[in-house]
């Protein structure tokens, strides 16, 4: 159980990374702040030359420290935050993402909720899906699975750190600039970091990130790092590819339509594969 002693420090960091973030900076904002377990909120920003920087010194008064500077891209920005971090658990949320209300009050919970050490561990939970081109308004549920070999199978964002498994471990590996996230992940669990599950949807993932974004370049970099842990003729790099390689294809496969019959054609495809294929989870 936590000790009073440690009940005093905050339990939470919450680290918050951005660059020309200014559409959707101020909803992952207010989406931390209005969280009511007791954390720290850091902000790193990269420089940005839009209203960024106006977004964080509104709700300056929120945040527990905050730096603007060039960085050398989103991995190292979130690694400037872990050095700042003082709270046992460390979470990472993306600037153009949000938390659902209550969502930090139940990681607490879930801390509290440990019989020994709390040390070596990572609570994790399910996220929701949103991609505003293709459907506002609605979220896809995504559940966050212990399936590594078929890549990021948990979102960084739906994980919480304990300070000590980057102390042992390290920090992201800058030699990836789209997939360190995915190195990290199985660098722990390489190392045996434990993996508790918070069963809620906690997280919201706006399609559109850097790893979507750059999809190729991210694949390219999630089957290099595949092959390093797992062997080049390992069961799991083939189910890797087997779980990776269709969706790349069909990424490119809408990226031609969208240059040859435009985004709103392809949106409404997109639209009626999913019908076919999934249950939308309605949500407004």
């Amino acid at each position: 159980m936590v000790d009073n002693m440690f009940m005093e420090k905050p339990l939470i960091s919450v680290i918050t990374v951005v660059f020309n973030g200014e559409m959707y900076l101020e909803q992952a904002m207010q989406s931390v702040i209005n969280q009511a377990a007791n954390i720290e909120y850091i902000v790193i920003d990269g420089g940005s030359s839009d209203g960024t920087l106006g977004i964080i010194a509104k709700y300056e008064n929120h945040i527990d420290s905050w730096t603007s500077e060039p960085d050398q891209g989103i991995f190292d920005a979130m690694n400037k935050g872990i050095k700042k971090a003082t709270g046992e658990f460390i979470g990472m949320l993306n600037a153009d993402d949000w938390y659902e209300p209550g969502i930090l009050e139940k990681v607490k919970d879930k801390i509290a909720g440990f019989q020994g050490p709390i040390e070596n561990r990572v609570i994790y939970c399910d996220h929701y899906w949103y991609d505003e081109d293709l459907s506002p308004g609605d979220k896809i549920k995504r559940k966050s699975e212990m399936k590594y070999w078929r890549g990021m199978t948990i979102s960084h964002q739906a994980m919480f750190v304990h300070g000590s498994v980057y102390e042992k471990l390290g920090l992201y590996n800058l030699e990836y600039r789209f997939a360190s996230d995915y190195e990290f992940f199985l660098r722990m669990i390489k190392a045996g970091v434990v993996f508790d599950k918070l069963d809620v949807y906690g997280i919201n993932f706006r399609k559109g990130g850097t790893s979507t974004k750059y999809m190729n370049q991210s694949i390219t970099e999630v089957s290099r790092i595949a092959r390093k842990y797992f062997g080049l003729a390992s069961k799991e790099y083939g189910l890797f590819l087997l779980t990776n390689r269709l969706p790349s294809m069909l990424g490119n496969l809408r990226i031609l339509l969208t240059k040859v019959i435009g985004k709103n054609k392809t949106n409404r495809l997109r639209r009626l594969r999913r019908r076919l294929t999934t249950g939308f989870k309605h949500k407004r």
